[in-house]
């Protein structure tokens, strides 16, 4: 299932189904992952970005690969995986609101510790 924005798919575009299609031919139809032979028009293998275009990906031909429904899932949790793990360590902004997230204001000195001379 492709995410949608109201409009239409990313992948329902003219571009991508052209993308796709060369991707498919490229690899005759056949898994990088496991070798599982598709067939063609079947929706059995996928085109997919090798490197993710949410990491900057070019749709491009070097850029496809074509993956079995199985291994393009296991690859797409993989790459949520690492996506989630790396918004797990940015540092957090604290909140304005959070008195631990500033540094008190300096205290004027107690005049009975330091009597004026």
């Amino acid at each position: 299932m492709a995410w949608t924005s109201g409009g239409r798919s990313r992948t329902g575009t003219a571009q991508h189904k052209r993308w796709a299609k060369a991707v498919h031919r490229h690899y005759g139809y056949q898994c990088v992952d496991c070798g599982y032979q598709g067939t063609p028009g079947a929706g059995d293998v996928q085109a997919d970005h090798d490197i993710p275009e949410a990491e900057g990906g070019p749709t491009t031909l070097d850029n496809g690969r074509t993956r079995c429904i199985p291994c393009h899932k296991a690859k797409t949790a993989r790459e949520a995986a690492k996506g989630r793990q790396r918004r797990r360590k940015r540092p957090g902004q604290p909140h304005p609101g959070d008195p631990r997230a500033f540094p008190a204001p300096p205290q004027a000195p107690d005049q009975a510790k330091h009597p004026r001379g």
